[in-house]
């Protein structure tokens, strides 16, 4: 009994100093705001562990509703999603904490309409290696995390305008063709 019960008292020992002996990032708070056409996220990341936490890529993801885009990683830094924008954190050390601030970009603008806002986490750019992998603070998610939903107001400019077009070169088509 003795022996079985320090056995146990050592592989948790064990089991606690390899859980603790290890970088720990986690979200502390993070923020989604917009004006106009474009969606502002701010988000607080820390290192709650005891190492420092490898280089990993962060993206906001940007989603109108209902699902017209797709969100995760066949779009994480992947130029064909404009609308998605990726920061590189370079290393966090035990007990850091850093605060990203990022937005859609200014090409392109959002049409008006009701987004989901998503936070992905990723050690590389899946794009260009396939073998990318999720990352802390969302690895327990599969490295994706809804952050809110939010109405852009607006923003109709550059979409709308290529519907237009491609519109009116449609119906032009249709009536030559009578």
């Amino acid at each position: 009994m003795k022996k079985t019960t320090i056995i146990f008292g050592l592989v948790f020992l064990i089991m606690l100093n390899l859980v603790l002996a290890t970088a720990n990032v986690v979200e502390v708070s993070h923020q989604v705001t917009t004006s106009d056409e474009k969606i502002f996220v701010s988000v607080t990341l820390k290192n709650v562990g005891i190492e420092t936490a490898p280089p990993f890529l962060y993206e906001i993801q940007v989603a109108q509703q209902p699902l017209l885009s797709t969100v995760g990683v066949q779009t994480f830094c992947n130029p064909s999603t404009p609308q998605n924008t990726h920061k590189t954190v370079t290393s966090l050390d035990a007990g850091e904490s850093v605060m990203i601030s990022l937005s859609s970009p200014d090409t392109g603008t959002l049409p008006s309409g009701t987004y989901h806002v998503y936070g992905v986490s990723y050690d590389s750019c899946c794009l260009a290696n396939p073998n990318c992998q999720p990352v802390q603070p969302y690895l327990s998610t599969y490295g994706i995390k809804l952050l809110d939903t939010v109405t852009v107001n607006g923003g109709s400019s550059m979409y709308t305008l290529i519907i237009l077009v491609v519109a009116s070169i449609g119906l032009y088509l249709m009536k030559r063709k009578k």
